[in-house]
């Protein structure tokens, strides 16, 4: 059986032959997983937030809320903490922890990772609140409330409703308060945003050429 050829320039800094199946698989999830998560937390921040800003119910926003944090909070480390560990193990696996290689996967893996202290310090007091205002109407206020929202939205042209709206929600101190919490959210939301994206660059770029002499 006649030899295989040799790999080209390209192929061998893509690692394409080089490297197992088994570490490109991994490769592929980590960096796929962290890219996902960047799309998460951005569009949360940049487009979901500014829309349910515009709530004018304090308790309905935080109900809101409550609904897509409950379903991100388990995609989010669905994507998150695999990919760290990916990351944490490609770094572990280099010959040496003077590659470029070793400590681009080790910040990739430990910026992923100091995504939960973020969470704990920074945000953790503002989601325990929110979800508390979330849950302190019964469905019998609500339906009150919403009634009565009909009945003043029925009574009145759509621009004097949406007028009137606004000066309620500059005289009532909770209802800032819950729109300054979600707003606040958003903005923390954004930093962890950052931490994946360097992160996944960081990934992406030793991926690509596991000899670059960046760091050397």
């Amino acid at each position: 059986m006649a030899d295989a050829p040799p790999a080209g320039p390209i192929a061998t800094t893509l690692g394409i032959i080089s490297k197992p199946l088994h570490v490109k698989l991994l490769q592929t999830w980590a960096l796929t997983a962290s890219a996902f998560q960047i799309g998460q937390f951005v569009t949360l921040s940049l487009m979901t937030i500014p829309s349910l800003l515009r709530t004018p119910n304090p308790k309905v926003l935080a109900q809101q809320w409550w609904t897509f944090f409950n379903r991100g909070k388990i995609i989010g480390p669905a994507c998150v903490f695999p990919s760290s560990l990916i990351f944490g193990w490609l770094a572990w696996r280099e010959p040496s922890m003077r590659t470029s290689s070793f400590r681009l996967y080790a910040t990739a893996s430990g910026l992923l990772a100091a995504t939960i202290p973020y969470t704990e310090l920074l945000m953790i007091p503002t989601i325990t609140e929110l979800h508390k205002r979330s849950s302190e109407d019964t469905q019998a206020n609500i339906e009150v409330e919403n009634a009565q929202t009909s009945a003043e939205y029925a009574s009145q042209s759509t621009s004097e409703f949406l007028h009137n709206q606004s000066r309620k929600e500059l005289s009532n101190p909770e209802q800032q308060s819950v729109h300054r919490l979600v707003d606040n959210w958003g903005i923390y939301n954004i930093g962890r945003g950052v931490m994946c994206s360097v992160a996944s660059l960081c990934g992406l770029w030793a991926t690509i050429n596991e000899d670059l002499t960046f760091f050397e």
